[in-house]
Parts: structure tokens; C-alpha cells; sequence
């Protein structure tokens, strides 16, 4: 094990920490909207028509009541 070895703070690993750091926030994001999804469909609740990334917000902002 060499110990000294740095990183250097220079544009090429500043976007690779970028990338990764996105790509991270959009797969935990992703994955908590299924989530979610899930939870309301594995006890039956119904909710209005769903759609994967901007789930039902358009439907509840247009004020479409969904009957129990």
C-alpha cells in the first residue's frame, strides 16, 4: 500500500463525482416513487390513474375525485 498517492481536484474526476453523485440521486429517487407505488397498491387503496414519473399529480391538480 502506497501512501502517497492524492487526487487530484481537476475537472475530469469533478465530473466523474457529478456523474456518479446524479446517477445515485436518480436511482434512489426512482426507486423510492416505485416504492411508494407499491405500498398504496399492496393494500388495495385505489388512487388515480398512475404514471411512473410524474405519478398522479396532474390528476390531482386537475381535481378529478377518485370514488373509494
Amino acid at each position: 500500500f502506497n501512501e502517497n498517492v492524492y487526487v487530484y481536484a481537476s475537472w475530469p474526476n469533478f465530473l466523474k463525482l457529478l456523474g456518479i453523485s446524479a446517477t445515485g440521486f436518480t436511482l434512489a429517487y426512482l426507486i423510492r416513487v416505485w416504492w411508494a407505488y407499491r405500498f398504496f397498491k399492496s393494500r388495495g387503496i385505489k388512487t388515480p390513474p398512475y404514471r411512473f414519473i410524474v405519478g398522479n399529480f396532474p390528476t390531482i391538480r386537475a381535481g378529478v375525485i377518485i370514488e373509494s
